[in-house]
């Protein structure tokens, strides 16, 4: 793949960082599009060039990539992923499995992908044969324990023997305590947004995440500051 021109936003690994707890990663989101002129749909879309970034380091010119959409907000980063990847020259396939929510920031994204030659799948799809999936099921929202046909697929995705890149956080993780609920996808690297999850950093979450990388999606620094949980040495 040669030299995909995505928008460069700070891409780290390792090195001191912020930590979130999911209240407060979600309220920076909440104050960044009501306090600044930067919208939900632009902070995806960061998001998204964040992910293709690390995908890029994890050969996923090799082709192809599978990446697994859930119906909210984290599913909506993986469609604009998706997107940038064919682009950029990728050969992508998605596992949508469930329709966006309606007049959402991903029903946005989804809406690009379907006017390109990507191919979509509902169930996973034995003879894929992907290169590298991408994780784009379930964000930092994820309280309760994963419904049966969620919870099959992330186990699908933790039985395929190629790489795994998680999207924020893998699938099925509490993003407080780093407990799967009650299991969780096992990556070999997570893109996460802004600053580390804080069930990242405890045994489980740590094992699960893989190689962390924080992406800057241009959250304004004095917001990030305010609302961490705590600054901590991310793992990578």
């Amino acid at each position: 793949m040669g030299g995909p021109n995505y928008t460069p936003h700070m891409l780290e690994q390792g090195g001191k960082g912020l930590v979130f707890d999911r209240v407060g990663i979600r309220e920076v989101d909440r104050l960044t599009i009501e306090t600044t002129d930067i919208n939900s749909l632009a902070l995806m879309e960061h998001a998204a060039e964040g992910v293709a970034r690390v995908a890029e380091t994890m050969g996923v010119d090799r082709g192809p990539a599978l990446i697994a959409c859930g119906p909210g907000n984290n599913g909506g980063d993986g469609w604009a992923a998706a997107r940038l990847l064919h682009e950029a020259g990728c050969q992508v396939q998605v596992l949508a499995t469930a329709p966006p929510r309606a007049n959402s920031d991903a029903a946005i994204n989804a809406a690009k992908v379907a006017a390109l030659p990507i191919e979509v799948f509902e169930t996973p799809e034995e003879g894929l044969g992907p290169c590298l999936i991408i994780d784009a099921l379930l964000g930092t929202g994820l309280t309760s324990t994963v419904r049966a046909s969620m919870l099959a697929c992330i186990d699908w995705i933790n039985e395929q023997s190629c790489g795994v890149l998680s999207v924020d956080l893998p699938s099925g993780m509490d993003a407080d305590t780093g407990k799967g609920l009650p299991r969780c996808v096992q990556a070999a690297a997570t893109a996460t947004f802004v600053g580390v999850k804080l069930g990242m950093l405890q045994e489980a979450g740590k094992q699960a995440s893989g190689d962390v990388h924080v992406i800057d999606i241009g959250v304004p620094k004095a917001i990030a500051r305010r609302l961490a949980h705590k600054e901590s040495e991310p793992h990578g």
